[in-house]
C-alpha cells in the first residue's frame, strides 16, 4: 500500500527529463572535473577558435554539474517526502486512532460489570501506543526526512550557482565570437586571450567549493533508497514514452 501511495505522490511531481545516475561516486565525479580543468587552466588559448573551444569545455562542465545537482535535489526531495508520508501513515495515523479510541471507549463500556474489561482494554491501548512511539523514535524517519530536505536545499543552491555560471560562460562565448568577427587587431586579441585563465580558475574554485559543501551536507546522511530511485526511473521511462510521437 505504501508503494502505491508513493507512486501516486511521485506522479504529482515534475521530474527532470534526463536520467538520474547514482552509480558513480559523487566526490570522484567532482574530483575528476577539478583535475581536468586545473590542468587546462594554465593554458591560454592561442587564437579565437581555441578560445571558443576552451569556453565550450567550461560551459559543458557547468552544464554537467547543473544537471547532476538538479537531479540530486529532486532525488533527496522525493526521499524526504517519502519518509514524511511513511511516518505519517505508519505512526501518526495509528497513534491518532488509538488516542481517539482511548477517549471514546470509556463512555461505551460505562457499566460497572464492564469495569475490569475496560481497564484491560485501556492498558492494552496504552501499551500499543507506547510501543509505536518507541519504534518511531528508534527508526528516526522524521529526522531522516529533515536531513534529506537539508541536502535537497543545498543541491538546489549548487544547481542555481552552476546555472548562473553556465550562462555567464555562454555570454563570454558570445563576446569572444563577436570579437572574432569584428576585431582583427593583435593587441585586442591578446587582451581577449587572457580571460581564459581567470575563467578556468573560477571554474576550479566553483568545483572545489561545491565539493566541500557536498561533503559537509552529506556527512552522516543516509543514501536515498534504491526503491525511490527505481520509481523515479520507472516514472521517467513512462513519461518519455507518453511524449514520444512515434509509438
Amino acid at each position: 500500500m505504501l508503494e502505491n501511495i508513493s507512486c501516486f505522490l511521485f506522479d504529482q511531481i515534475d521530474l527532470p527529463e534526463s536520467s538520474i545516475s547514482t552509480s558513480d561516486s559523487d566526490i570522484e565525479i567532482i574530483d575528476n572535473e577539478i583535475s581536468y580543468h586545473s590542468n587546462g587552466a594554465a593554458n591560454n588559448p592561442k587564437n579565437f577558435e581555441c578560445a571558443k573551444d576552451f569556453i565550450k569545455n567550461d560551459i559543458e562542465a557547468y552544464k554537467k554539474m547543473h544537471e547532476r545537482f538538479y537531479h540530486k535535489e529532486k532525488e533527496y526531495n522525493l526521499g524526504a517526502q517519502y519518509y514524511t508520508w511513511k511516518n505519517f501513515l505508519i505512526f501518526t495515523v495509528p497513534l491518532l486512532g488509538l488516542q481517539i479510541a482511548n477517549a471514546i471507549i470509556p463512555s461505551i463500556f460505562a457499566a460497572a460489570s464492564q469495569a475490569k474489561f475496560l481497564q484491560i482494554l485501556i492498558t492494552v491501548i496504552s501499551a500499543v501506543s507506547a510501543a509505536i512511539i518507541a519504534l518511531q523514535s528508534k527508526l528516526h524517519w522524521v529526522e531522516t526526512s529533515e536531513k534529506f530536505n537539508s541536502v535537497s536545499s543545498a543541491y538546489g543552491l549548487l544547481a542555481s550557482n552552476a546555472y548562473f555560471e553556465m550562462n555567464r560562460a555562454r555570454a563570454k562565448y558570445k563576446e569572444v565570437e563577436n570579437s572574432f568577427v569584428n576585431n582583427n587587431n593583435g593587441e585586442n586579441q591578446k587582451l581577449d586571450m587572457d580571460f581564459h585563465h581567470k575563467m578556468s580558475q573560477n571554474l576550479v574554485s566553483f568545483l572545489q567549493n561545491a565539493r566541500k559543501l557536498e561533503e559537509h551536507v552529506c556527512k552522516h546522511v543516509p543514501m536515498v533508497s534504491n526503491w525511490i530511485v527505481r520509481k523515479i526511473r520507472a516514472f521517467q521511462v513512462s513519461k518519455e514514452f507518453k511524449n514520444d510521437p512515434v509509438k
